[in-house]
């Protein structure tokens, strides 16, 4: 019988718990039953900084975050986005709908998508790949999902214009 190595089987479990905690993100963002878990778990992920200390009183818990930190580092700019958007998704449902944090997450997108025009290996792609890089862009950062309001100095959702013609 061969012998299992302590490193290998702590890689395979953090690998098993890395797939349950994006499962359960999944899950989440598609019903979006609880917009509040699926920030405490987004921003955990994608905003480190954003979890205190306090909230990190698990070693286990902290290591875990970590992991997926890198994991998420290594990542494809399209699975940040898609994360970013659930995030944003999040903060604008009915129960939460706080609109910095949805402008947050719109400057973090295009923080991210200005990144990858810089990667030097966008120019390796071809250039059907670059145009579909290009047209997912605009299609993100012209989405009207936010707007200064002129008359009153503050952010609102287009859904709150829609209403002003």
């Amino acid at each position: 019988m061969p012998e299992i190595s302590i490193v290998k089987a702590e890689r395979e479990i953090s690998k098993l718990k890395t797939m349950d905690f994006f499962t359960s993100i999944f899950r989440a963002t598609t019903h979006m039953s609880d917009p509040i878990e699926v920030i405490a778990n987004l921003e955990a992920v994608l905003d480190p900084q954003s979890v205190t200390d306090t909230d990190m009183d698990d070693l286990e818990e902290q290591q875990h975050l970590e992991e997926m930190a890198r994991f998420l580092e290594g990542s494809s700019t399209q699975f940040k986005l898609y994360l970013w958007e659930r995030l944003r998704e999040a903060y604008e449902h009915e129960k939460v709908n706080f609109t910095p944090s949805v402008m947050s997450c719109r400057l973090k997108c295009i923080d991210l998508i200005v990144s990858e025009f810089n990667d030097p290996s966008y120019l390796d792609h071809s250039e059907d790949h670059r145009q579909f890089i290009l047209l997912r862009a605009i299609r993100l950062v012209s989405y009207p999902s936010l707007c200064i309001d002129i008359h009153t100095d503050k952010l609102c959702s287009s859904r709150q214009l829609s209403h002003r013609h």
